[in-house]
């Protein structure tokens, strides 16, 4: 009887220091990374039913399906502390599947098979400083700038190709 009185107790305080580990200052840090990173995506991806589209190159449109977010971590070095960072990450969108349209010049569209999904395919580095910043960058250490210059960066660097979902229901419209 002591014997399973101890387990569940262990059990018990197991499942407490888990719970407390979740709610830690780095997970929250990640979580605002998540939601730091989803306000660039929404930027250039227009959710329509159960997909992501965007419109690249020459109006080629990618529709992206089952996507998810995951936060990677870095640690920070002595330098990055004494810079006043307190959380610097990678973000990554990741889908299971994806395929592009392209014109086929007569005003339709002819799609690629479905493959299967790119990871990584919406990366951003991140990272928060004491004074509540957040920065944003395509490659680790290159070109970082706050978060609102980023956000402007990538609204002007969209606000030609996104494209809305009544375009994409005509383009499935006229789909070969």
């Amino acid at each position: 009887m002591k014997v399973a009185r101890v387990s569940i107790a262990t059990t018990v305080f197991a499942v407490f220091v888990y719970f407390l580990s979740c709610s830690s200052p780095s997970n929250s840090l990640s979580n605002e990374a998540t939601r730091e990173a989803q306000k660039l995506f929404d930027l250039c991806y227009s959710k329509c039913g159960d997909s992501f589209y965007k419109q690249e190159f020459h109006k080629q449109v990618f529709q992206y399906k089952d996507v998810t977010i995951e936060i990677r971590t870095d640690e920070l070095s002595e330098a990055n502390k004494m810079n006043g960072m307190v959380w610097r990450g990678r973000v990554e969108h990741h889908c299971n599947l994806s395929r592009s349209s392209n014109g086929d010049g007569k005003g339709g569209r002819l799609w690629s098979e479905w493959r299967r999904g790119i990871p990584g395919f919406a990366s951003r580095y991140l990272r928060k400083y004491k004074n509540g910043k957040w920065s944003a960058s395509i490659l680790p250490e290159y070109h970082v700038i706050d978060m609102e210059k980023a956000l402007e960066e990538v609204r002007q660097e969209c606000s030609d190709s996104r494209i809305d979902c009544q375009e994409i229901a005509l383009i499935k419209e006229r789909q070969l």
